[in-house]
């Protein structure tokens, strides 16, 4: 395994992935090591800060493994919801499902691939709705002011 990670020069000595920046620090050999590396990946995830999530769900790792990678996607979904990093989250879920689309196709791989990008259609959804909102509210506090100004000026 590598003393430091080759992406971003952090301390990686022991492990699969690096925890600042969720790059492989190593290649794998089994799908146990893809399974470790998940597994820290997640860890890294879960102790990251907004910014670290953000930077972690960019870079980070994805297994190989047809199971595992459905597994990462759903690891994905809480953090989709999660207002700091949803836009980042949903970047990472889209290309968990491009690359299930790109392995061979069953039953399990097209259901994951459906409900994956269902909840990608949700949340872009959910961001145009709040952005409408925001962009209403910040155009009836421009209409109260203006109002206000002429009352004053007039």
């Amino acid at each position: 395994m590598a003393e430091t990670c080759h992406a971003c020069g952090a301390n990686a000595k022991g492990t699969y992935v690096c925890a600042y920046c969720g790059v492989l620090t190593h290649q794998m050999e089994s799908i146990e090591d893809q399974r470790r590396a998940l597994d820290e990946y997640h860890a890294a995830v879960s102790k990251a800060d907004e910014l670290g999530r953000k930077s972690l769900f960019k870079t980070g790792f994805l297994p190989d493994h047809k199971a595992l990678v459905i597994e990462a996607g759903l690891r994905m979904v809480p953090f989709i919801e999660f207002a700091g990093t949803g836009d980042d989250a949903t970047g990472r879920l889209e290309a968990i499902s491009l690359k299930l689309k790109l392995m061979p196709t069953d039953a399990e791989t097209t259901k994951a691939i459906s409900e994956f990008e269902e909840r990608i259609k949700a949340q872009r959804r959910a961001d145009r709705n709040f952005t409408t909102g925001l962009t209403i509210v910040i155009l009836a506090i421009i209409g109260a002011l203006l109002w206000v100004f002429a009352k004053r000026c007039g």
